[in-house]
């Protein structure tokens, strides 16, 4: 939910909790004038009966009871957040989760009035202002479920496996999308000749140089890299219509494409992990036994390894491919580690907000 659009709908509530903020400390005011005279009245009536007490003993004991009913902390904060809220609805920028705290706290220091008050027309209104902000609270669910719905639900990660070539990059993506099938793979799109077997839409896009240059002046690249004399890059409409639908996307890319996919519109959720080989002697041989390029190319692609590696330190997570199996597993565990993080839990406010109530319904 972005707020501006939504202001016009909202101030009506916002006037009236300020309105009712704004009685309720007038009535605390004249309440504390008349309840400091009362205490003098009972503290001297006391006094006057009984023998042996302890003045200072009755004084502290009165002061607890009028601090425990003073409630100006709670109205200076009602009036603090009210401020905050307003200030929420100028943003361009989504505001539905903020927005979905404050009212927590809203409910919060209203449910205070009302217990401390010990005043017939605070707890009225104390219990206007609870009835304004359940409204709102419906009002704000739906913008908050109108605001997922625009973003495919939960915020979903884009996860980003780099390495140099012959590294193990491409098995572990391909294991780690046989083990979850929420996970949709970025096909890159590439200015070179597709290799034997190979399949436009199923390997890669192969594009024209021309047709790639034209995209990427478009906007429709998310990321791009000139290596080994070809281009490669992630187009951003499979990207965002798998991410629309609900779905995690997986990137194989280099270093290049990492940094412009971290920067780009998907970087606030981005995991990225780097491949290491567990030597450089291991990235040769397996780059001669899987048999794909010439001695030429094998010998250009160790000559990039470096480069590559050089850039590990920009990643979140890097782990040496010393074995497959093992690495596999580490690579499931960062996953579902990460899927964990409260950022990427959006039902968990309501969840809070039912415990909430539950607590409530106690008292």
């Amino acid at each position: 939910m972005r707020g501006k659009p939504w202001l016009p709908s909202c101030r009506p509530s916002w006037n009236q909790i300020q309105t009712l903020t704004e009685q309720a400390s007038e009535l605390a005011e004249r309440r504390k004038e008349a309840m400091a005279d009362t205490l003098r009245q009972n503290l001297a009536r006391v006094m006057e009966n009984s023998q042996g007490a302890d003045p200072d003993r009755v004084a502290q004991e009165l002061a607890l009871i009028a601090v425990k009913a003073d409630i100006t902390e709670e109205l200076d904060r009602l009036a603090a957040h009210v401020v905050a809220a307003r200030a929420l609805l100028e943003q361009k920028a989504p505001v539905g989760r903020k927005l979905d705290f404050l009212m927590q706290e809203f409910n919060r220091e209203a449910n205070t009035l009302c217990s401390k008050s010990q005043n017939s027309d605070l707890t009225t209104i104390g219990l206007e202002l609870k009835a304004v902000i359940d409204q709102f609270e419906r009002t704000g669910a739906k913008m908050l479920n109108n605001e997922e719905k625009c973003n495919g639900g939960s915020p979903r990660s884009t996860l980003i496996l780099s390495s140099p070539s012959g590294a193990g990059k491409s098995t572990l993506a391909r294991r780690l999308m046989e083990w979850d099938t929420d996970l949709e793979f970025s096909i890159s799109a590439t200015t070179r000749a597709p290799r034997p077997g190979e399949e436009h839409g199923r390997e890669y896009y192969f594009l024209s140089e021309d047709d790639f240059r034209q995209q990427v002046s478009n906007g429709q690249m998310l990321e791009h890299a000139h290596v080994f004399g070809n281009f490669y890059g992630s187009p951003a409409g499979p990207v965002r219509e798998a991410i629309q639908s609900g779905r995690d996307v997986l990137f194989d890319v280099d270093w290049q494409g990492e940094v412009q996919i971290r920067n780009s519109e998907l970087g606030k959720h981005a995991l990225s992990i780097f491949i290491l080989p567990p030597s450089i002697k291991e990235l040769r041989r397996r780059l001669e036994t899987r048999g794909q390029d010439s001695a030429d190319v094998i010998s250009k692609r160790m000559m990039k390894s470096w480069d590559e590696i050089s850039h590990w330190g920009y990643y979140d997570y890097v782990l040496i491919n010393d074995d497959l199996a093992a690495t596999e597993e580490k690579l499931k565990t960062i996953v579902s580690a990460e899927r964990m993080r409260r950022i990427q839990q959006p039902r968990l406010q309501d969840h809070v907000r039912a415990l909430q109530y539950e607590f409530e319904s106690m008292s």
